[in-house]
């Protein structure tokens, strides 16, 4: 055998070897990020179903840039009203403050708005770009980097 072949083969088993470690090397990391994937999967698969129920609740887009409520009653899972007949307008650039005691349905409403809560009926339009933010974070605690999958020796990612 040519010495020419020989170093050739020996620089591809060395590629080879290497594009191999890389997946030994990032073994924890790839494993850290599975529960996280796993929780915004079960997440996706929760408001999915919720949507799936027959909630008589009808969804457009606002042609106005506002939130509209019309006949919009809300209740709890076990059918208790927290709402019943509503019509509400919320014009673009005003701001509003919704108050309550504890358990009166404020982040339910939320969560109807939103599109996450199945036991709701009636009609609501939303704005084309409205965003709701929570209030428990639904983003996983933690570093930006824990699912950085770039191997700084290869540059693979």
């Amino acid at each position: 055998m040519p010495l020419g072949v020989l170093f050739q083969a020996a620089s591809a088993f060395g590629s080879v070897q290497g594009a191999l470690s890389w997946i030994v090397d990032r073994y924890d990391s790839l494993a850290g990020c599975a529960p996280i994937v796993e929780r915004l999967a079960t997440f996706h698969r929760s408001i999915e179903s919720a949507r799936m129920v027959d909630a008589n609740l009808v969804r457009t887009e606002s042609d106005d840039g506002a939130l509209h409520l019309r006949d919009f009653d809300l209740t709890l899972a076990d059918g208790t009203k927290l709402l019943e007949h509503a019509d509400l307008t919320l014009t673009a650039g005003h701001s509003v403050v919704i108050s309550g005691r504890s358990g009166s349905g404020k982040s339910t409403l939320f969560r109807a708005m939103s599109g996450i809560w199945p036991f709701a009926r009636g009609e609501i339009s939303v704005p084309k770009n409205m965003f709701f933010l929570p209030q428990k974070p639904y983003i996983p605690l933690g570093d930006v980097a824990l699912c950085d999958f770039v191997s700084p020796r290869s540059g693979i990612a």
